[in-house]
């Protein structure tokens, strides 16, 4: 039997039970629906995971802490505990991690100890960091002014204006839209010695730049020389001075060129014992997570597929007995048991392919309805910004792979039928029509 009459025979008997047909597609069409649906949907909640936490940090800058690094935490997780390694985050450390491939500045960072802000009449707040803008010159982008921190200079966040409050009627937001550079602020520390003798010190700081507004924790922070930030907690701890050259750093800021720089740089970071952030690792657990959901969820539709592979098989199997006869009369007449099982394995499988083609659409249609009515709301409780793009995210490969799984069910679904219509006796088939 040639390959076009076989296709012609498989066409007559779906068209010929044609409301069975349909009844048994129905439930691909369902379960190939769900998993469409189900899966686009774990994609669009990862992909907009993914953009919203995108905004909140520049994926190619790394945080080193002078914390070790041990995998063996519960649950298999990162730990931070005392450098085991006796190791310390000092100039010569860092100078070795400025010549690693990949990286274009490493600058120390000492965070100031307290302090308040003070505008003419308005008081603010903010992290005051002391780095070395040498160094640190690739981690920013000025809105206005310039990037530099001489004496007494500082450059500041695109959101520390509204840290300034109105301290006579506590209203924020009072300095929102006004432009500080060139402007001069106060620093004021207080401290108390052992005695309980309390001092103040006003520090007019002239403000040399404002950043560009990056969504990160640089928006909400002021930089300082790191001379100033020492000498101002020295002054804070009344007199007693860290050596952070002998001691090391706390923190150090590391920028590369490129995200496929990073993970090397984090790896040997990790393994001198301290401890290193990147943004990127938060996106990775993102992305392992929902993968795990879109597994769970396409697996709960795929039950669907296997109700709907039974139904097949039922649909199948009824159309054995139906077309006892019919198949004695085609043995009689030369077809092969070949062409008797390729018969009911092609039917099988035409089910389930076009169960698939209706299912994809059905779908999609479904996901594209569920995105523009139901993505706020779902954005509003999972927390997320959507940023515009739709909650229900279909890869170009999900209607491709369903279609092959359903394609692939049906035809696995016709083998036992196909067997059954086989190992029929042509003779007892003719006396039975």
């Amino acid at each position: 039997m040639g390959f076009l009459e076989l296709l012609r025979i498989i066409r007559q008997n779906l068209i010929r039970t044609r409301v069975r047909v349909m009844m048994t597609a129905l439930g691909v069409l369902i379960g190939a629906a769900g998993v469409v649906l189900l899966v686009s949907l774990g994609a669009g909640l990862q992909r907009s995971a993914i953009q919203s936490f995108t905004g909140a940090g520049d994926l190619t800058l790394v945080t080193i802490n002078n914390q070790s690094f041990s995998a063996e935490g519960a649950g298999g997780g990162a730990t931070a505990s005392g450098n085991n390694k006796k190791e310390k985050l000092t100039d010569t450390k860092l100078a070795e991690y400025e010549e690693f491939p990949g990286v274009l500045g490493v600058s120390p960072s000492v965070m100031l100890q307290g302090g308040l802000l003070r505008y003419k009449r308005m008081e603010g707040y903010g992290q005051i960091a002391g780095i070395n803008i040498e160094k640190a010159a690739k981690f920013f982008e000025v809105e206005t002014g310039e990037l530099r921190l001489n004496t007494n200079e500082v450059v500041i966040g695109g959101e520390i204006v509204n840290n300034f409050y109105d301290p006579r009627t506590y209203e924020y937001g009072v300095l929102a839209g006004t432009d500080l550079t060139g402007k001069t602020i106060t620093l004021v520390l207080q401290r108390t010695d052992a005695e309980g003798h309390y001092a103040e010190q006003a520090i007019k700081l002239r403000v040399a730049g404002v950043l560009k507004k990056s969504g990160n924790e640089a928006d909400w922070s002021i930089y300082v020389g790191i001379k100033q930030v020492v000498d101002w907690n020295t002054w804070l701890a009344n007199g007693q001075k860290k050596n952070y050259k002998k001691d090391g750093y706390e923190t150090a800021y590391v920028k590369l060129d490129s995200i496929e720089s990073v993970d090397p740089l984090v790896q040997q970071v990790k393994s001198d014992g301290f401890y290193a952030f990147s943004p990127i690792e938060i996106i990775s657990s993102i992305k392992q997570t929902f993968g795990i959901i879109q597994i769970v969820l396409g697996g709960i539709a795929a039950i669907a597929l296997l109700v709907a592979a039974i139904n097949i098989i039922n649909s199948m199997i009824m159309a054995i007995y139906e077309r006892t006869g019919e198949i004695g009369l085609m043995k009689a007449i030369g077809a092969t048991n070949r062409d008797v099982m390729l018969i009911f394995i092609g039917e099988s499988a035409s089910i389930g392919f076009f169960g698939g083609i209706a299912g994809s659409l059905f779908g999609l249609l479904l996901g594209y309805i569920i995105g523009v009515l139901a993505t706020p709301i779902i954005a509003q409780q999972m927390g997320f910004d959507p940023q515009g793009a739709s909650l229900v995210y279909t890869p170009l490969w999900l209607p491709i792979f369903v279609l092959l799984l359903c394609g692939t069910v049906g035809t696995m679904a016709g083998v036992y039928p196909a067997l059954r219509a086989v190992k029929l006796d042509p003779l007892e088939a003719l006396r039975s029509k």
